[in-house]
């Protein structure tokens, strides 16, 4: 017996979720996010668009760690300019 569903709506839910990032990222992940080069977030770090404690932080060990809702905010705000 099928158990699989081909309710539509399930796809788009499933959809939406690959969508919505976690709420701390990797550069990396970041990058793929924001569809941009890991070089250059890093320019946006050393040029202090992005700073630390508000955008990203990096625990001890550890590397960086981006807060997906301040680079969203940002990106609705400055980035847009």
């Amino acid at each position: 017996m099928d158990t699989r569903s081909n309710d539509p709506s399930l796809k788009i839910d499933v959809a939406r979720q690959a969508l919505v990032p976690p709420p701390y990222l990797t550069t990396a992940e970041a990058a793929a996010y924001l569809r941009w080069s890991t070089r250059t977030i890093r320019e946006k770090v050393r040029n202090g668009v992005f700073r630390a404690g508000i955008h990203y932080f990096q625990p001890p060990g550890c590397q960086i760690r981006w807060r997906w809702e301040s680079l969203a905010r940002w990106l609705e705000t400055e980035g847009a300019r």
